[in-house]
């Protein structure tokens, strides 16, 4: 069961909503850990095994790392305690994801589900690098560790929380009024995203996945990668979105995870704003302590950029499409850091163009992913130089999702979000909820009969 799926909007969700408000504050950290177990349950036993692993070999390294971390001839098993730890979770995760990708279709978002898609591995390790360095004491609460770690709401997609930013807060949620009303809101708005937009845009791309290449003129291959783009770009913003709704129904306060401004201007702002939990994750427990102060531009420190973009571009997918994105990412962003003195005096403009360009990286080696799925020959003359048709694809699928591809490029930009931004704000209170009441409503049609 996922959170975009209608028995846990119509079932789960309400039903776990009020048991939630009813019992005291100490009591809530059970009654996550339960619904974990459930959620993990519901995608098969293997996830709950995983996690039964991972988990008790983490609860109990733990607690023997900061009970001995602070004796200078124990720090070495500590830090071999650490390493084991993580290398297991590593290792869980590659072989759930193993089974999912060799076991489910190239579905929408989803090539890494079981396991947490990635969340169980990077809190656990959270948790236990928090503890290593000190910044926080081992849990000896189990049920609070256990709600943490495999947090539900985060299990699909995200967002990825540090344990040391949320450790006093699962051990005693407390709901308001003011998060339970604004989680509403970013849940609905987040499905009605991934349904409305994101889903048909899959739709339309397993169509031309499953259509012959050679048929394919120019405007048609392009307007299917831009399809691609979108529709990743919002299923990521979406889930992401829906985590984060639920997470404040239930107390907890996260951070924005996209900045939806489509004027950034420097290939790092694209590297950090895009999944912003993730990103931040990465940047404490991979990038900081691999190059451990190394001067900037150093083969140390680009060594360290490399390997955080690289794990990063893993939790999407093992695809190779993935890892040469990250591959041109990371030597984008080196290229960047290199010659930042004079980056920094080139026009406005021109710094907006390099920073497009290093965002469309991932549509281009996205385009190469769609063309040698069909196995044509002549991949690079179909891009460039195919002619158009009578009968052209490219109006049939332009047919079937130019308003869709639209609205889903506007929705990862700023406009959007800049047109909410200067509505009157008394105004925009008042129709809310008819807004929040039609988006869901178009969502459960969409779920019923989509």
């Amino acid at each position: 069961m996922l959170l975009t799926d209608a028995p846990f909007v119509y079932l789960f969700l309400p039903l776990f909503m009020g048991a939630y408000a009813l019992v005291p504050n100490r009591a809530r950290p059970a009654l996550i850990a339960a619904a974990n177990i459930f959620m993990l349950a519901s995608h098969g036993k293997e996830c709950v095994i995983f996690f039964l692993i991972s988990f008790i070999s983490s609860y109990f390294s733990a607690i023997e790392i900061y009970n001995m971390r602070k004796k200078a001839e124990d720090a070495f098993y500590c830090r071999k305690n650490l390493a084991a730890n993580i290398a297991l979770n590593v290792l869980l995760f590659f072989l759930s994801t193993w089974k999912t990708v060799s076991d489910m279709p190239n579905g929408l978002l989803f090539t890494v589900r079981l396991f947490g898609s990635a969340v169980i591995p990077l809190h656990t390790i959270s948790y236990l690098t928090d503890v290593y360095r000190g910044d926080r004491p081992a849990q000896t609460d189990l049920l609070t560790l256990a709600a943490y770690t495999a947090f539900f709401p985060s299990l699909s997609f995200g967002p990825v929380m540090k344990y040391k930013n949320f450790s006093q807060s699962f051990s005693s949620p407390v709901m308001t009024v003011t998060k339970t009303a604004a989680g509403i809101r970013m849940f609905v708005i987040g499905l009605a995203e991934y349904k409305l937009i994101a889903q048909p845009l899959n739709n339309v791309r397993q169509a031309v996945l499953a259509a012959d290449i050679e048929l394919f003129s120019a405007p048609a291959m392009w307007l299917s990668v831009i399809i691609l783009y979108a529709e990743f770009a919002v299923g990521v913003f979406s889930m992401l979105t829906i985590g984060r709704g639920v997470s404040m129904m239930l107390g907890f306060y996260c951070k924005p995870v996209v900045k939806r401004r489509f004027m950034r201007c420097s290939v790092r702002e694209e590297l950090y704003t895009f999944n912003i939990p993730l990103a931040s994750w990465f940047k404490d427990y991979v990038y900081r302590p691999l190059s451990n102060g190394a001067v900037k531009n150093s083969a140390k420190d680009i060594a360290a950029c490399a390997a955080a973009v690289f794990l990063c571009s893993m939790w999407y997918s093992f695809s190779p499409v993935w890892l040469i994105s990250a591959l041109l990412f990371t030597l984008a962003a080196a290229a960047e850091k290199a010659g930042y003195r004079y980056v920094q005096k080139l026009p406005q403009a021109l710094k907006w163009i390099s920073a497009r360009l290093a965002a469309a990286l991932f549509a281009v080696s996205a385009a190469v992913k769609i063309c040698s799925q069909t196995g044509s020959s002549g991949i690079f003359s179909q891009i460039f130089f195919a002619p158009v048709t009578e009968n052209d694809p490219f109006f049939l699928i332009a047919d079937i999702s130019l308003l869709l591809t639209a609205a889903a490029l506007i929705l990862v930009g700023s406009a959007f979000e800049e047109l909410l931004r200067r509505i009157n704000a008394v105004w925009l209170r008042a129709v809310a909820p008819a807004v929040i009441l039609l988006l869901i409503m178009l969502s459960t049609a969409f779920m019923l009969y989509g």
